[in-house]
């Protein structure tokens, strides 16, 4: 990898992509910018720095520029961008404006805050919470922690959650999600100031336990962009090609959420963990996102890496808070044109958000199905009523 050329010989014409204002401003205003820069994840860029040096370095390197590069209308637009709002702001949304500023000027490239490629990579569910959700190690119970296999990495993983901390609770965007920093790349671990180091100690192990577990079979890795947009690649792995992880592109410099589809046949277990005898729904296809969303993080310059769990993070979050089912999370819940089952949907014998469960099985239906199953009615047509009614009935 290498640095922007195109924006560095900008430079040198006076075009002034390249980095902060002429010494007269002082090195002060010089390390205010190239410090946010670096927080943010917007080095290496134009703005200094080459890819896979250390934090550090990208720093001073971004001070050097900017501190032998002239005025311009171009650099005092970029400055104007890059100083962050006084105050009592959570510098990730900070980052966040930086980006929107930068991409809304007309006269600034968009390459100016670098190029982001991010490998996203599927992981299982149970380790993913044992990494980035500490509560759960608290508050699960410790048959719950053996019986997923995470009781362990629970307690491996204690000293890195006390050293990441709680998220910022000011950094949660306009969909609910938390933002957090970037996860550190293996040359920043050590240092860990502007990035999450909460992968530094973990080695990315093959999901395909997990596959296997629920009869995945393939599965589309992607993102939902700070828009809410989501891009999903067309490309269909088997698991462990998804364990490997695949590369995204250009991704925008903002923060995203990692997305992934699950596409297989219901298994004997897989059935048991929906709640139904083991046989019941064998052999069904099915389609489930990852969920639940979030946190979004911001997309670094760069070679990055961000991974997505399997869907046993939801079923063990629902078993953990004996909450209302969310696992599973069908496809139409987040794919249109298919939609979440639920209404009207919930009586016309289809499974309409592909998670493999038709109409009252299905957990969107069972308020639904609960007054139903109670209303002395033949409310689906089959000649049964109430308790025969179907097999969520009984």
């Amino acid at each position: 990898m290498r640095p922007i050329v195109g924006a560095l010989v900008g430079l040198a014409l006076g075009l002034g992509f390249g980095a902060c204002r002429v010494v007269g401003q002082g090195a002060a205003e010089c390390e205010r910018v190239c410090d946010f820069a670096l927080r943010c994840g917007f080095l290496p860029s134009s703005l200094g720095g080459r890819y896979g040096q250390h934090e550090d370095a990208l720093a001073s390197e971004c001070r050097r520029r900017c501190g032998s590069t002239a005025d311009s209308a171009e650099i005092t637009a970029l400055i104007d961008c890059l100083t962050p709002a006084t105050g009592d702001a959570c510098e990730l949304l900070e980052c966040q404006r930086a980006a929107e500023c930068v991409d809304q000027s007309t006269i600034l490239a968009d390459e100016v805050l670098g190029v982001a490629t991010v490998t996203i990579r599927m992981m299982g569910g149970a380790l993913w919470a044992a990494v980035f959700v500490p509560a759960l190690c608290e508050d699960a119970s410790g048959e719950l922690l053996d019986n997923h296999g995470i009781a362990d990495a629970c307690r491996e993983f204690a000293g890195v959650h006390a050293l990441v901390g709680p998220g910022d609770p000011r950094c949660v965007d306009a969909d609910g999600l938390a933002l957090r920093s970037p996860l550190c790349q293996e040359i920043d671990c050590e240092t860990h100031r502007t990035c999450d180091p909460s992968m530094c100690s973990t080695k990315y192990a093959e999901a395909s336990a997990d596959c296997e577990y629920y009869g995945i079979e393939e599965v589309q890795l992607g993102y939902v962009d700070d828009r809410g947009v989501l891009q999903l690649s067309a490309k269909r792995l088997t698991c462990p090609e998804a364990s490997a992880g695949e590369r995204f592109e250009a991704v925008p410099r903002t923060a995203i959420a990692p997305v992934a589809l699950f596409r297989g046949t219901l298994t004997a277990r897989a059935s048991v963990a929906l709640g139904f005898p083991e046989d019941a729904l064998v052999g069904r296809p099915f389609c489930w996102a990852s969920a639940p969303l979030g946190p979004r993080r911001q997309a670094r310059a760069g070679e990055s890496t961000q991974p997505v769990p399997t869907p046993s993070l939801t079923e063990l979050i629902d078993l953990a808070y004996e909450r209302d089912r969310e696992f599973p999370v069908g496809c139409g819940c987040l794919l249109d044109p298919i939609g979440c089952e639920v209404g009207d949907a919930c009586a016309n014998l289809l499974d309409d958000d592909e998670d493999g469960l038709v109409d009252a099985e299905d957990y969107g239906c069972r308020p639904q199905a609960e007054q139903e199953c109670h209303n002395g009615i033949d409310d689906d047509g089959d000649g049964r009523i109430d308790a025969g009614e179907t097999a969520s009935c009984d």
